[in-house]
């Protein structure tokens, strides 16, 4: 799906908050978990919905301050998860990560083929296992590649009966 190295992790609220209530330095585990160098991105819309909790968002919002911010374009900040579908998209054009905890917004980008997640599971970040959607995608793409060519198809019937006629023979 193109998502390489170095990684663009686009980060949502919930983790951050998760991720400080279980101490987890994010910045400093997600190259450890990705085997590579990893940059943490935020939304505006993300960093205004933290400041909106006021004093149970104020860490995760510090800590948010300090990732690449990602400019989504909305005078008007809206729910962060929907905001961080809009960039997604339908086909994941920028080549992100996203992590989060958010159930409904993973359930949604679960439908989008080549967007990996990263979730918390109590202190420990893990990538899930690609989606349903992702699985499809690829099988279809290996398709595409193992089948003949437009050129090859009208050359088909004429080598399979030569092939047919080298068996006879033999």
């Amino acid at each position: 799906f193109g998502v390489k190295d170095p990684y663009k992790v686009l980060v949502d609220g919930t983790f951050l908050t998760v991720a400080l209530q279980q101490q987890i330095q994010v910045r400093e585990q997600l190259p450890k978990l990705l085997g590579a160098r990893a940059t943490p991105m935020v939304t505006g819309c993300v960093l205004h919905e933290l400041r909106s909790l006021g004093r149970r968002g104020q860490g995760a919002a510090f800590i948010a301050q300090s990732f690449y911010r990602v400019k989504c374009g909305h005078a008007n900040f809206i729910n962060a998860s929907e905001c961080i579908r809009e960039q997604i998209g339908e086909d994941n054009p920028r080549k992100l990560l996203v992590a989060t905890q958010d159930v409904q917004l993973g359930r949604a980008l679960r439908q989008v083929p080549g967007v990996p997640l990263i979730r918390l599971n109590n202190s420990v970040p893990f990538v899930e296992d690609p989606s349903t959607a992702s699985k499809g995608h690829g099988e279809e793409q290996l398709r595409k590649k193992l089948a003949p060519a437009a050129w090859e198809k009208p050359k088909l019937p004429e080598l399979q009966q030569k092939e047919a006629q080298a068996i006879a023979a033999a």
